[in-house]
């Protein structure tokens, strides 16, 4: 099924977008326009597109990138949202980013990915929102979110997720040899119950 969407068409967002249609080979159209925010069947925003996408590949259903069930569905379409509409909120606030930055790492604690057992669209629209915020941290930022750090460290190395960041940010990675940003390496912790970006966020202050 052909994917028609609008988007600007110098920005991130349309390359973003560009590569993840690439990616599940896709018949997609990206139209250019004026308007800050991508937009596709009268839906607005960058996550809006990016699921509209997933849902006319068959792999990448199959793959479980919008979740394996009707309950991890629902946790990763939040997350996704989440990726977009609280990460870009903290891109000019500090104080938000911190508390960004702590939410975050309380939910990866026991996690190896953010919204369900294995990578999905919101580990990977979640790098890619993070990546200006988590590539500006120094070593002692790194160390103060290490669940945070290895979540991310991991979803870049994951194989099938390279391409779709190497495209997107290439003025980091090289198209051969990707190298990725070398964060300290966690080992990989087995799933445990899902929390909604909601609760990481109550969690994580009840802690403070």
């Amino acid at each position: 099924m052909a994917v028609k969407y609008s988007v600007q068409a110098s920005s991130q967002d349309a390359a973003f977008l560009s590569a993840l249609a690439a990616h599940w080979k896709l018949s997609a159209t990206a139209v250019a326009s004026k308007d800050d925010e991508p937009s596709v069947n009268g839906a607005i925003g960058l996550a809006a597109v990016a699921i509209a996408l997933l849902e006319a590949s068959p792999a990448a259903l199959a793959a479980g990138w919008l979740g394996a069930s009707a309950a991890d569905r629902a946790t990763v379409l939040n997350w996704t949202l989440f990726a977009v509409n609280q990460v870009r909120a903290a891109e000019q606030n500090a104080a938000l980013r911190t508390a960004l930055f702590v939410d975050l790492n309380a939910a990866l604690r026991e996690r190896t990915y953010i919204a369900t057992s294995s990578i999905s669209l919101a580990d990977v629209l979640l790098h890619f929102t993070l990546w200006p915020l988590v590539s500006a941290l120094d070593h002692v930022g790194y160390r103060q979110v290490p669940h945070l750090t290895r979540w991310f460290d991991n979803v870049q190395r994951t194989l099938n997720v390279r391409p779709i960041l190497a495209l997107q940010l290439n003025q980091f990675y090289i198209a051969q040899s990707l190298p990725v940003l070398r964060l300290p390496r966690v080992q990989a912790v087995a799933p445990t119950a899902t929390p909604t970006p909601a609760a990481a966020a109550s969690s994580s202050r009840q802690a403070k």
